[in-house]
């Protein structure tokens, strides 16, 4: 008998300490969830000269993370210019990356339209926000796409993608 009542003490001593450790990890996982913190990252992506319409991809977060989009650069190659490029038209989208897009845009991915190349879009804040399952991608459309290899970065803000992560942006 008195083995027994060892045996359920030890259990109901054991119970404790594991319900004290998981309200202590629930306790810290809420300050995580509830705390500022995110990561800045720098996209790039390059494409060499093309028919029009040309892609440029510039990837997706990984799971359970969105990007804020900050700031969007186009460029030709990777020399700085200031001047304008003829006959190109750019949009930055965010959505599922075409594969064949012909002259079939996805608009309802548009978030930024008619930017002349080069281009320095500044967004910021929640104006442009991808999530896990899009990508953040660049279509040049235009006769002087074949004219020139094309880049593009983007400065995102990589944080968790919660209600309340969103509201930190």
């Amino acid at each position: 008998m008195g083995l027994k009542l060892a045996a359920d003490f030890d259990l109901e001593l054991f119970f404790s300490e594991a319900e004290k450790r998981m309200a202590k990890w629930e306790q810290k996982f809420d300050r995580y969830l509830t705390k500022p913190h995110a990561d800045i990252r720098q996209l790039f992506g390059h494409v060499e000269a093309g028919t029009s319409p040309v892609v440029i991809n510039l990837g997706a977060p990984g799971g359970g993370l969105l990007w804020s989009v900050q700031q969007v650069v186009l460029m030709t190659g990777v020399a700085l210019s200031t001047v304008a490029v003829a006959n190109v038209a750019a949009g930055i989208f965010v959505g599922s990356v075409p594969t064949a897009i012909g002259q079939n845009l996805e608009v309802g991915s548009l978030v930024a339209n008619n930017l002349t190349v080069p281009a320095n879009y500044q967004a910021g804040g929640k104006s442009i926000v991808c999530r896990s399952q899009q990508s953040l991608y660049v279509v040049l459309q235009g006769a002087g796409t074949s004219g020139s290899s094309w880049s593009a970065t983007a400065t995102v803000l990589q944080v968790p993608d919660t209600s309340e992560a969103l509201l930190w942006l």
